[in-house]
């Protein structure tokens, strides 16, 4: 995957690994098994890959490594990001199926083996992949890669969500023409903080370092003359190129794609406000 490169807002940990971006021939089924399937995070140099709970209302067991005894439910953890180190091949009650080793994100002694059709790919795509405010929008308001952007989106209640101001956010290089110059904010939070938290925490970490800037609810509220640019990247894979984005999207389990492989892209938070010309 592509490494983030941010050098503005609110910058965190940006940790990637540079990776090609020619075209690659993808598997024919997102379900099919991989010959010889097996992954191991330590072989490709990469962190934990995110994942998340497919369906949160029905019993969806962790299992100890032997597969012997539950030890912890799903669905108890419905926001939850599940981070996969480790998947391979196993015959349960005769069948072959791919489970993952994997452990939450805000508490590793919440661990265990998952069955692989339990959780899918936490993706966030970049908003360089958008062409419209309202497809990026819609993206934030409905994708559960973007659930913190969302609640930072609330934040400002009569602004509306600018893709111009989010492309300048995620890299300088990309022009701001609609706009007065963009105030950046939360600067000041810790950039290696928010790695364990859950959206609640951040988001209240992230109201408070606004109320700290003067931005309090009242004055976010009056910003009706003002738009936001968002970026996020907390917990998944951020993907910036359509080539990319085929390629990870071409299997549920974690692999290597020869050009490139799944990988934790975490994370930024970049947040500005500007108002128009």
């Amino acid at each position: 995957m592509k490494k983030i490169i941010n050098a503005m807002t609110f910058l965190v940990a940006a940790i990637g690994f540079g990776l090609p971006t020619q075209q690659l021939s993808v598997q024919a089924s997102p379900t099919t098994i991989p010959k010889n399937y097996s992954f191991d995070i330590a072989k490709i140099d990469s962190m934990a890959i995110p994942y998340y709970s497919v369906n949160t209302n029905k019993n969806a067991y962790i299992w100890n490594d032997q597969h012997t005894k539950r030890i912890h439910n799903l669905k108890h953890y419905p926001n939850t990001v599940w981070m996969v180190y480790k998947a391979n091949i196993r015959r349960i009650n005769g069948k072959r199926a791919i489970y993952y080793q994997a452990e939450s994100a805000y508490n590793s002694k919440i661990t265990g083996l998952i069955y692989s059709g339990y959780l899918n790919k936490n993706i966030a795509k970049a908003p360089v992949l958008f062409k419209t405010d309202d497809q990026y929008s819609n993206y934030i308001n409905t994708d559960r890669s973007q659930i913190i952007a969302k609640k930072i989106a609330k934040l400002f209640p009569n602004s509306k969500i600018s893709l111009e101001l989010s492309k300048h956010s995620e890299n300088a290089n990309n022009p701001v023409i609609n706009f007065e110059e963009p105030i950046y904010l939360t600067k000041q939070l810790n950039p290696f903080s928010l790695m364990s938290k859950t959206p609640t925490q951040i988001i209240n970490l992230v109201k408070a370092e606004l109320e700290h800037q003067g931005y309090n609810a009242q004055k976010r509220a009056a910003l009706k003359d003002y738009s936001i640019g968002l970026n996020v990247a907390i917990n998944v894979e951020y993907i910036e190129t359509e080539p990319i984005l085929r390629a990870v999207s071409s299997s549920i389990y974690p692999q290597n794609y020869g050009q490139y492989y799944d990988d934790n892209s975490s994370g930024t938070i970049s947040l500005s406000i500007a108002k128009s010309k």
